[in-house]
């Protein structure tokens, strides 16, 4: 199938047009593998992930945890939870975050929206030396869904002219339990 070369090449590519309706847990190993091995997914291929994307409903949440537990483990997991959103593979997987793409913040350094600054918390995380326990799954989960409140709970602020995420804490905290 060209795998070798497909490899040399750093690239992602599915063997056969069927692979995800077969088995659409693939959909979560291929985000995994093109993740923790920095590879590009093919055209093609991630054309049919968009495609087979709402038959990860038929997954059991334990064979899906298991490679988020992989995906967990990569040094920047930011760049899977990207391939998610835009293979449409997030708002099955975790509709909460999902919720977040677009939020805009108004006031933060980087102008990025919820989505984006959860993701460099997520992968601050998992592999930043300044941060006590960074790596410790229990504090990498703690960082992916810190402000999964935040599109509930969006305002605006007149007299401050802000976007304001009163009480995103305890949405947030209710949401991840």
């Amino acid at each position: 199938f060209g795998g070798e070369s497909d490899l040399s090449a750093k690239l992602l590519r599915m063997v056969h047009l069927r692979a995800f309706e077969e088995d659409p847990l693939r959909l979560m190993r291929g985000v995994q593998f093109a993740t923790r091995f920095y590879l590009k997914i093919e055209p093609q291929t991630f054309e049919a992930m968009q495609k087979a994307a709402p038959l990860i409903r038929t997954v059991s949440p334990e064979r899906i945890s298991e490679e988020l537990r992989k995906l967990l483990s990569a040094e920047k997991p930011s760049i899977g939870f990207i391939w998610m959103r835009d293979i449409d593979l997030l708002k099955e997987v975790f509709p909460e975050l999902a919720e977040n793409v677009g939020v805009l913040q108004g006031n933060k350094f980087q102008n990025d929206d919820v989505f984006m600054h959860t993701m460099r918390v997520l992968d601050a995380s998992r592999k930043d030396p300044a941060i006590p326990f960074s790596g410790d799954l229990d504090l990498i989960l703690s960082a992916l869904f810190h402000d999964v409140g935040k599109a509930r709970t969006k305002g605006f602020d007149k007299e401050k002219n802000r976007m304001t995420f009163y009480g995103h804490q305890l949405v947030s905290k209710r949401m991840a339990r």
